[in-house]
């Protein structure tokens, strides 16, 4: 689709890690060259749509931080331009109230239908067009208004060359690690993580090699500090980024659904790490209801998972705070994870992970072409 230039398009994204600029990524990868983007976002999200599209424009604004939307809503293009918001049904709604037309890209539309959110589904008019994204585990979002699509990823991703995979490299990757815009909120775990993947790898490969991608600036300047042998890269373009995991022979992951969904398309059996929000560790529970056996947990996960289920994240961010603030101080948690990133890393590798994904659902590729085309031709319209 070639659209005449000028038709600029503002996309707010959140900096809670980089599931959410993935996905924008990915979602308008067919159309990137057909329109004037412009992202607002902060902190390691703002950074990685930067990288990927250098010809946009960009605002370095936190949406997480509800202060700032009036002035997030003065800043965006006419009335008549639809946004793109994604995974962010309050802010949805708050656009919506200020009679903005959204294309909602919802990544996590299974996790707000069990909080029983309902602002995007509460105007039924022409105003909203979401996309929701398959999700592997139970979800009710049968009362989500809104076009389901397959897991959200790189078109071509199958084709990707990777080379040989190589048994002796060991791959750690965070992902952005932002929570609710705070970009340095995940250094203390990334660098407990980091710590205890070296230890195992004392003990079990110590010719192996190790790269470390994602994480904070500054925890990427503490790590390479504090670990002067070790290649620490900052987030990198998708296809960079997934070559890398093709041809490691080991891949540790945050389990973000983004992780979760590139090892279910490349057939790789990584292990998962424990997660740090709400629906990372929810997502890692659905992995293990499902069977797959590459999993880690916090201790005190299970018995978290029922009380966190139905509240929101804001609500939830300072008990997770907490309960990981003190597994980083214990030496049972700190060994138990040694040991089993050690059994990860000297087995056998298991069964490739098999989400066994719909292949009837279009792409978000095509749906968010065709929203945008549909869109941009009524303005033209009017």
């Amino acid at each position: 689709m070639n659209q005449p230039p000028g038709h600029r398009l503002a996309c707010i994204v959140n900096n809670f890690g980089y599931g959410s600029a993935c996905g924008l990524l990915d979602s308008i990868q067919s159309v990137a060259n057909s329109y004037d983007w412009h992202f607002f976002s902060t902190g390691q999200a703002l950074s990685l749509l930067a990288r990927c599209m250098p010809r946009a424009s960009l605002t370095d604004m936190n949406p997480w931080d509800r202060g700032a939307w009036s002035h997030l809503l003065a800043s965006l293009p006419p009335e008549a331009e639809p946004i793109v918001v994604v995974s962010f049904p309050a802010l949805v709604a708050f656009l919506l109230s200020h009679d903005r037309i959204v294309l909602h890209i919802d990544q996590l539309a299974w996790m707000w239908a069990d909080e029983g959110v309902s602002e995007p589904n509460s105007t039924a008019d022409a105003r909203l067009t979401q996309v929701i994204q398959w999700y592997f585990g139970e979800s009710p979002t049968h009362s989500y208004r809104g076009t389901e699509v397959r897991p959200i990823l790189p078109l071509g991703i199958a084709e990707i060359p990777f080379g040989d995979r190589d048994p002796s490299r060991v791959l750690l990757a965070f992902g952005g690690m932002g929570v609710a815009g705070v970009s340095d909120w995940s250094d203390p775990y990334a660098l407990w993580i980091t710590n205890q993947v070296l230890k195992a790898m004392d003990q079990t490969l110590s010719d192996a090699r190790i790269v470390v991608v994602g994480g904070s600036p500054t925890f990427i300047a503490a790590a390479r500090n504090r670990y002067p042998g070790v290649m620490f890269l900052a987030g990198l373009p998708r296809r960079d980024y997934l070559a890398l995991v093709g041809v490691s022979g080991h891949q540790i992951l945050t389990p973000g659904l983004a992780s979760i969904y590139e090892a279910d398309a490349l057939r790789l059996a990584p292990l998962f790490l424990p997660g740090t929000n709400k629906s990372m560790l929810l997502q890692s529970a659905a992995l293990c209801e499902r069977g797959y056996k590459g999993t880690s947990e916090w201790g005190w996960q299970r018995s978290l998972l029922a009380a966190i289920r139905h509240e929101p994240d804001d609500r939830i961010i300072p008990e997770l705070a907490r309960q990981i603030a003190a597994s980083l101080a214990d030496p049972y948690a700190a060994s138990s994870f040694v040991e089993r990133i050690s059994e990860y890393l000297v087995n056998e590798m298991g069964p490739p992970l098999n989400l066994n994904v719909p292949k009837v659902l279009p792409t978000s590729q095509e749906a968010v072409e065709l929203v945008l085309s549909a869109s941009t031709n009524a303005v033209e319209v009017r």
